[in-house]
């Protein structure tokens, strides 16, 4: 296996590869919904989001995260902030 394949190797066990793509990129706010619940129950979740975090994917949803989450994620770690991603409250208080 390629260095790439192994990079996202994760892709095949995530929750997203067995539902319609179209929803994680839609402009639906029921479509963003349910790509975040089916999120929500990945075993990839965390991986998924640093994918996106790591690669500054700015459409659609990564990791149970909007672009407008992961925006302000990238400010609370620009400033030395290290979140508990699994913490509901995080989300709440973010910036």
């Amino acid at each position: 296996m390629s260095i790439v394949n192994r990079r996202h190797a994760w892709r095949h066990h995530a929750a997203c590869a067995r539902a319609e793509a179209s929803i994680f990129f839609s402009d639906n706010d029921a479509d963003a919904a349910l790509a975040v619940r089916i999120c929500h129950s990945c075993p990839v979740r965390i991986t998924s989001l640093e994918h996106a975090l790591d690669t500054d994917q700015r459409f659609g949803v990564w990791g149970g995260t909007r672009p407008i989450e992961r925006d302000r994620l990238r400010a609370v770690l620009a400033i030395g902030e290290t979140p508990d991603l699994d913490d509901a409250d995080f989300w709440l208080d973010l910036p």
